[in-house]
C-alpha cells in the first residue's frame, strides 16, 4: 500500500467524518492508523535532514491528534455518551505549516521535566483524573522521573531516560520512542516500541508487542495479584522485531518468564 500524503490523508479523515455506517467507520479508521504506521516506518529509513525531521515530526504528530479526535467523535465510548459533543469542522482538521508550533487536538501534554513524581491520578497541575480519563496523553522529555498514569485512550511517550511510568489501562495503543534505561509497567491493547534500550518492559497486552531498531530489552508478564485490565489472551511475550528478519529469537531483547 502507497503511503498517503499529508495533505491525502487529512483528506481521508474528512472523508471519514461524512461516513455514518459504523462498520464502514471501524474499517477506514484501522485503514488511517496502519498508513499512518507505513508513514512512520517509512519516514525512519530515509536521509532527512534536521530541518525535515522536524517538518515532519510536527507533521506526524498532528495526523496522530486529528486521527484520535475523528476517532473520538466518531466512535465515542458509550461510557461517556452523556456528554455533549461536537462535530468536528472541516476547517478543524487542516495541515500546519512546519514553522508553526504543533496543535494538539485531543491530548495532554507533560514535558520537559526531571527529578519529578507525575502523578497523574491526582491533581496534577491543571490536570485532573477526570479530564485524562480515556482522553490520549503525549509525554516528552522527562529524566529521572516517576509517571503514574490512570485510565487513558492513547499514550505517546518519546524521550525520557531513567525514568518509570506505570499505567492503569490503557485501553487503545501505547507508543514509545526514545527511551533508556526506563522501566514501563503498562497494560494496553498496543504496544509500539521504537529506538529504546536498556530498558524493561512489565506488560499486560491485548496484541502482540512491536519493537524496532530497539536493543537490550526485558519483557515481562504484569500480574499484580492476578489483576488484569483486559479479558483478552495477555500477549505479552509474542513480541515481533521489525529489526530482525531471520526465523531465529532477535537478540534485541530476552523475555524474563
Amino acid at each position: 500500500m502507497q503511503v498517503q500524503s499529508t495533505q491525502d490523508f487529512l483528506q481521508s479523515l474528512r472523508q471519514i467524518m461524512q461516513l455514518t455506517d459504523e462498520t464502514e467507520i471501524k474499517s477506514e479508521l484501522a485503514s488511517a492508523c496502519e498508513r499512518l504506521q507505513q508513514l512512520e516506518y517509512q519516514t525512519k529509513i530515509l536521509k532527512m535532514s534536521a530541518y525535515e525531521k522536524r517538518k515532519f515530526n510536527n507533521e506526524y504528530i498532528m495526523m496522530q491528534q486529528n486521527l484520535a479526535k475523528v476517532r473520538q467523535v466518531k466512535i465515542p465510548r458509550k461510557v461517556f455518551s452523556f456528554n455533549t459533543r461536537k462535530l468536528i469542522k472541516q476547517q478543524e482538521i487542516q495541515k500546519i505549516d512546519a514553522e508553526e508550533e504543533v496543535q494538539y487536538v485531543d491530548s495532554r501534554i507533560i514535558r520537559n521535566q526531571q527529578n519529578q513524581t507525575i502523578d497523574l491520578t491526582k491533581n496534577y497541575n491543571d490536570l485532573t483524573p477526570e479530564l485524562l480519563q480515556n482522553k490520549d496523553v503525549n509525554i516528552q522529555n522527562l529524566e529521572n522521573c516517576v509517571v503514574i498514569l490512570p485510565n487513558i485512550e492513547t499514550v505517546y511517550i518519546s524521550n525520557l531516560k531513567n525514568c518509570q511510568v506505570t499505567s492503569q489501562k490503557i485501553s487503545s495503543a501505547f507508543h514509545v520512542e526514545n527511551a533508556t534505561n526506563c522501566v514501563f509497567t503498562v497494560s494496553a491493547h498496543q504496544l509500539r516500541i521504537h529506538n529504546c534500550f536498556q530498558t524493561t518492559f512489565v506488560i499486560e497486552a491485548g496484541s502482540a508487542p512491536i519493537i524496532e531498531k530497539c536493543s537490550e530489552l526485558i519483557f515481562k508478564k504484569r500480574d499484580e495479584n492476578g489483576i488484569r485490565f483486559f479479558q483478552e489472551e495477555n500477549k505479552w511475550k509474542q513480541i515481533r522485531d521489525f529489526s530482525w528478519l531471520k526465523n531465529a529469537h532477535s537478540p534485541n531483547f530476552e523475555v524474563a518468564e
